[in-house]
């Protein structure tokens, strides 16, 4: 089954918010929003494409190009792949939960020096997970 915009989409979405959560470039984190935003629009399958219909997508330079690319070859990136073993098991997941995402999720323990596993538990204390 090909790949669809929409999953290519979700996984820029999931490696943006990863981004933010790890506090990195926020321009970086921004250019992943808008392309996988532009990715969702998009009328033609990027599966039917080849690299240089992509690259010439407006708003797709190089570096998204070869993440695109990338995805379609293996479904996943390199980035991707990086933040997620940096990642703590479950932070994933509860970024998948409607309204948890990065900024509630680095909220917190943002008074506190918690590393990102104790930020996981504190939100899912706040939230009601345990009792």
């Amino acid at each position: 089954m090909a790949i669809t915009n929409r999953q290519i989409a979700k996984a820029f979405r999931l490696a943006s918010q990863l981004m933010e959560l790890h506090s990195e470039n926020p321009f970086k984190v921004r250019s992943l929003q808008n392309a996988a935003f532009k990715i969702e629009k998009l009328s033609v399958p990027l599966s039917s494409q080849n690299e240089i219909e992509i690259a010439f997508i407006e708003g797709i330079g190089k570096g998204l190009q070869a993440k695109i690319s990338d995805y379609l070859k293996r479904e996943s990136f390199s980035d991707l792949d990086d933040l997620v073993s940096r990642t703590p098991s479950g932070v994933i997941d509860m970024l998948g939960i409607k309204g948890i995402g990065p900024k509630k999720f680095c909220n917190s323990g943002r008074n506190s020096k918690l590393n990102l596993s104790e930020n996981c538990f504190m939100l899912a204390m706040k939230i009601g997970w345990f009792r």
